[in-house]
């Protein structure tokens, strides 16, 4: 298993995402927007730490950039 994947924000949002939807499927009461605005602010705070990275690029990672 690869674990620098998890340090891509969109795959952290990604599984605290479809965890949230999980739970609430199985019938715990889980507040969406609070879980998905609580995931923003803690990917946020990681990310300005330097914790979640894309260490396979050099710099800032642009999915848009050519070449």
């Amino acid at each position: 298993m690869n674990l620098n994947r998890f340090k891509n924000v969109g795959t952290v949002m990604a599984l605290v995402g479809m965890v949230g939807l999980l739970l609430n499927q199985f019938g715990l009461d889980i507040d969406i927007q609070w879980l998905d605005q609580t995931a923003d602010l803690v990917c946020g705070i990681l990310v300005l730490l330097g914790i979640l990275n894309n260490p396979a690029t050099k710099g800032i990672d642009n999915p848009f950039k050519k070449g």
